[in-house]
Formats: structure tokens, C-alpha cells, sequence
């Protein structure tokens, strides 16, 4: 193989797909295997052309010999220095037995990617999968029972995760290294049959070819077409979704029932798992079973409430379904929030406080509002409602009851105990997620010093 033929191939899979843009900082997870290898070979061949800077990281997972990993961090540190990137290693830290070791230790990796991306200023993290890696992926998740999203394979972009492999056969990444006179490593884990995944390279996908001896680009195609597929009905659950009346707490979500009753079937289970994604910001863990759970719940005369992963728990309301944290222990909130400081809730969340300068710009959203710096003291009471509560909203004339505040903002009785209020004094100062107090509001144009109030989500 012509190596500049690969070079231009990944390169048209930049532009075309955007995975990246010039200027940008990518770093590589590098093992020293024949795909990371060739990853950041091309990437920092192409680098020049394209305005990248190639770092890379060398993640070891401490479950192998050390001699053979100290190899391969010798060869990675060697690579890297021979092609103008810099280089680190950093070491998983996977305590403990329980679950599914590989599921664990590939959730911790692309952690510490991202962790060290931030560190070092990069704008993407580059792995190394192939149309092979795609074509297994496939066949594993079919073996497996998945549905359409799981069929539609590993996406060459997620958030700031890119695959510029994801379009290139094994077998061109080996020639391509042999004519650049590049010897990559070979991790053994790779040859062991006790994993799905290795039995299907070594077994299933050669069968497969010798009946079709294109079937890994047919199972890209494939995947391809089910995620185009599956973009499409997503949007259209979305569409639904605004069309029952979403009310979006701070540590939750509520929607009408009668019109996600009236739904298909198959759009009533992605608004459900768009709403998780929604309230949590990932799906990880959610089950179809999870999904059947939470629309069985949805039928009968006696309201259920199934429980989630990440700490969420289905609900049905009278004329509303939601989403809500799970109560473990007690809910109520008490405690103080200094300023600076932080404050740690029951549930996971956490309220920010930070002095801001004057003339910074002030942020209208319901999770994040400023304070003039002049109303606070050093510190403020954060606690759960009360009765008799009252404030002024912001917008609004005069003082209200913080229960009619609720009704009116439509937030389901099992969610009132988990709204934080802050107070300064005895005044509440912010609903956390809802609503400033008008007495606590900045002057347009405001150039004074204040303070930045953040209700931030729970990591679930």
C-alpha cells in the first residue's frame, strides 16, 4: 500500500465527517497495538496539512505483567518522540472484583482521557477503532439481543471522542505500517479466547467471510443506515416530548400523561430514555428492561414507581409521569454555603457559591443567577421548605407563597422537599433551579461585585 493513500483517506474522514478542525489539539489513546499506533502515525504525518497538535496518553490498566506494559510505554515514548508529540502515561486504579472487569476498566480509561485532555488543552481524544472494531461490535450487540440503537455500532463522533478509523480495515492499517517500516506491539489480553469479542475475531467474522467476503463494510453499512434510522425517531420523540408540557426541574422532569399514553409504543420508550438522558446527561446502565419496567408502570389502577440506574425513580401523578431522584435516607436539606465555598445536598447535587468581579456578564438561567455582593454576607443557610414560606419572584409583583409558587410552576409534591431555597438571613434569596428573589436581582448593566450562585447535578 501507497502510505499517502491512507494519509488522504483519513484526512477526507476529518473534513467530511468534521471530526476535527484545523487549529484544533488532539490527543490519542495510544497503546502501542497496531490501530493506536497507525492513529497517531497518520495524525501526526497529516497534522501539518490539516493545523493539528498531536499529544498522546498511554493508559495502563494494571492488569497486566509490568514487563510487558513497561514495553510498551518504552515504545509509545519512543514513537511519540519520533513523530513530534508529547507524551504521558497514566494508571488505572481498579479496586475491588465486582462487575464486569472490562466494562469498569473501559469506563475509568475514558475518564482518564478526558481528565488529561483537560489538563493539557486538547479539543478531541482520538481512538484508535476500526471498520473491524465495527463489524464486532455489531455482531456482539445481535448475539446479544440489542435493539436498533445498539445495532447502529460505534459512532465516529461522541462529544469530543473521534474514530478516524472508523472507515479502515485492519488489513490496510498492517500494510500501511509495513510500508512505513512501522512494527507496532501485540497485547496478548487481544489473543485470549475467554472474551466475546476475541472469539468473534478469531472465529465467527472469518466464517462470515468466506460466505461474504465483504461483510465487514456490509455490517458497517449496516450500523450506518440504523443510525441514520434511529437519529430520525429520536428527533421525532423529541418533538413529542415538547408537546406533553415538560416541566424540567433541577433534579428532575415531569410530563403529561394522556398524551404520552397516545403515543406508539416504540416513540413512548425513547421519550422515556430521552428524558433519563436528559435529567442524568447519559444513558449508561439503562436497560430495555428498565424502559418495560417504567411503561408497565404506566398501566393499572395503582401507581408504581420502578427505580432507574443513577438514582431515579419513575413516577405517575395524577395527570403527570416524571422522573426524581431516589430517596435513600433522609431528604431534607440543611446546612450552610459559604461564600466561597460549597455545600453538598442528600442527593448528590451541590450548591456553588463564588465572588465574581465587576463587570462580568450575569447569566440568566435557573440553575445559575448572581447576586450583588452588598445583599450577602459571608455566608448563606440553604434548607428545605417551610411552612409559611413566602418570597417575591422575580418578575413578578409583590410576595407569594412558596406552596402556591410550586403548584403554579407545576413541581409533583414528591419533588418539594428536594428544591433547595437559599437564604440570607431569614429572606430566601433563590428557589435553586426556579427562581431569584426579586429584592436579590442585579441592576441592568450592572457593574458591581457579586457573588455567583450554581446548582450543579449530581454526577449519578
Amino acid at each position: 500500500m501507497d502510505p499517502e493513500f491512507l494519509e488522504k483517506k483519513v484526512l477526507t474522514t476529518l473534513r467530511e465527517f468534521r471530526l476535527a478542525a484545523p487549529g484544533n489539539h488532539v490527543l490519542v489513546a495510544l497503546s502501542g497495538g497496531p490501530d493506536s499506533t497507525c492513529l497517531l502515525v497518520l495524525l501526526s504525518r497529516i497534522a501539518p496539512a490539516f493545523g493539528l497538535k498531536v499529544s498522546a496518553l498511554y493508559v495502563d490498566h494494571g492488569l497486566r505483567d509490568p514487563g510487558e506494559t513497561g514495553d510498551e510505554k518504552a515504545f509509545c515514548a519512543d514513537l511519540c518522540r519520533r513523530h513530534g508529540a508529547a507524551f504521558d502515561v497514566a494508571l488505572l486504579q481498579l479496586a475491588g472484583r465486582k462487575g464486569n472487569l472490562q466494562q469498569r476498566a473501559r469506563t475509568k480509561r475514558y475518564a482518564v482521557l478526558r481528565t488529561h485532555a483537560k489538563a493539557i488543552g486538547a479539543d478531541r481524544i482520538a481512538t484508535g477503532h476500526t471498520l473491524d472494531d465495527q463489524a464486532e461490535t455489531v455482531l456482539m450487540r445481535l448475539i446479544r439481543g440489542a435493539a436498533r440503537r445498539g445495532l447502529s455500532g460505534i459512532p465516529a463522533q461522541r462529544e469530543e471522542i473521534i474514530r478516524p478509523l472508523l472507515f479502515t480495515s485492519r488489513r490496510d492499517i498492517e500494510d500501511y505500517l509495513k510500508a512505513s517500516g512501522i512494527q507496532a506491539l501485540t497485547d496478548s489480553s487481544n489473543l485470549k479466547e475467554a472474551y466475546l469479542r476475541n472469539r468473534l475475531r478469531v472465529r465467527l467474522l472469518p466464517l462470515l467471510e468466506s460466505i461474504n467476503p465483504n461483510i465487514r463494510e456490509t455490517l458497517l453499512r449496516t450500523a450506518r443506515t440504523l443510525d441514520e434510522e434511529d437519529t430520525f425517531l429520536d428527533a421525532l420523540a423529541a418533538q413529542a416530548l415538547e408537546r406533553m408540557h415538560p416541566v424540567r426541574a433541577a433534579s428532575g422532569m415531569t410530563w403529561g400523561k394522556h398524551p404520552f399514553d397516545e403515543q406508539p409504543l416504540v416513540l413512548r420508550r425513547r421519550i422515556l430514555r430521552l428524558a433519563v438522558r436528559e435529567v442524568r446527561g447519559h444513558t449508561r446502565g439503562l436497560s430495555n428492561e428498565h424502559i418495560e419496567k417504567a411503561l408497565r408502570a404506566t398501566q393499572g389502577a395503582h401507581p408504581r414507581s420502578p427505580q432507574l440506574p443513577g438514582g431515579l425513580v419513575f413516577t405517575r401523578e395524577h395527570d403527570r409521569y416524571g422522573l426524581r431522584p431516589r430517596k435513600e435516607g433522609s431528604t431534607v436539606i440543611r446546612g450552610v454555603l459559604p461564600i466561597p465555598g460549597t455545600l453538598h445536598l442528600p442527593d448528590g447535587r451541590r450548591i456553588e457559591a463564588r465572588r465574581c468581579r465587576a463587570g462580568e456578564p450575569v447569566p440568566e438561567s435557573a440553575t445559575e443567577v448572581r447576586v450583588p455582593s452588598r445583599l450577602l454576607g459571608h455566608e448563606l443557610q440553604v434548607r428545605s421548605r417551610q411552612p409559611g414560606d413566602t418570597f417575591h419572584p422575580l418578575g413578578m409583583e409583590g410576595t407569594k407563597k412558596l406552596q402556591d409558587f410550586f403548584v403554579d410552576a407545576k413541581v409533583p409534591v414528591s419533588m418539594r422537599d428536594t428544591v433547595p431555597l437559599v437564604l440570607s438571613g431569614n429572606r430566601i434569596v433563590w428557589i435553586a433551579g426556579y427562581r431569584l428573589d426579586h429584592h436579590f436581582r442585579c441592576s441592568p448593566g450592572t457593574h458591581e461585585e457579586t457573588v455567583r450562585l450554581t446548582l450543579a447535578s449530581s454526577a449519578f
